[in-house]
């Protein structure tokens, strides 16, 4: 009910003036040092929308939609994204013909950086699962003995799962947008129910790439700031 007037707003915009923007990536911290746990934001703290960022974790949903909302300019609405401007997202891709429609709907291991996802690093930086404030780049030493001559193999566990810098690889790209599927789960204002309101979208590094697709839902505690989960925004006239 707190964003029932945005919404209605969004879905006007919408309507009026024939769509809306995503952020091309996740959103990114905007400073060399990652966060290895939940801090308190201020009131100068912001996000970058660009490649070869950490993506901005351990982050609440109330935190994420405040910094969210700091890239409003000239008229422009900023904001987590709603619900169904992932699902319109989604159908625009899937209109686009880049990828199989399985690959959105159930098992996105292929689009997306899952623990058993297998690709090519060709750029940015990665960081390991339980390991997040050592952060190497894309050809270090490190990254071989990780991934195994720089390709990330399917695993039986999270244990080998690896957490990127914002569009490190070609392989997560859907018609421009990189990382919708897997890396980290999603913030959105999407309800879900009383006890758990917000839904997470998109799984993430630490997921499996069938049980977490792009189309999933999940949800966590809207007071909790985890590893796995950051934010997306979303922009209207």
């Amino acid at each position: 009910s707190d964003f029932a007037t945005q919404y209605q707003a969004m879905l006007k915009s919408v309507y009026t003036n024939g769509g809306f923007w995503i952020g091309r990536y996740e959103a990114g911290i905007d400073e060399k040092t990652p966060r290895i746990g939940h801090i308190d934001i201020t009131s100068n703290d912001k996000i970058v929308i660009k490649s070869n960022m950490i993506p901005y974790n351990y982050v609440t949903m109330s935190e994420a939609q405040i910094l969210a909302t700091r890239m409003n300019y000239d008229g422009i609405t900023s904001s987590l994204i709603f619900g169904i401007q992932w699902d319109l997202t989604l159908k625009y891709i899937e209109n686009k013909n880049i990828t199989a429609k399985v690959n959105l709907t159930s098992d996105s291991t292929t689009i997306g950086n899952y623990y058993n996802s297998e690709f090519i690093l060709s750029r940015g930086k990665f960081a390991q699962h339980y390991n997040l404030e050592n952060w190497y780049n894309f050809n270090s030493d490190k990254k071989n003995d990780l991934v195994n001559e720089c390709e990330k193999k399917a695993q039986e566990s999270d244990s080998n799962a690896i957490l990127l810098t914002t569009g490190a690889t070609e392989c997560t790209k859907l018609q421009n947008i990189y990382d919708i599927a897997g890396n980290v789960w999603e913030w959105t204002l999407e309800f879900y129910n009383n006890d758990l309101p917000c839904v997470l979208r998109g799984g993430s590094y630490a997921s499996e790439g069938k049980g977490s697709s792009i189309k999933g839902h999940s949800n966590a505690d809207i007071s909790g700031a985890y590893d796995n989960i950051g934010f997306r925004i979303g922009l209207w006239k």
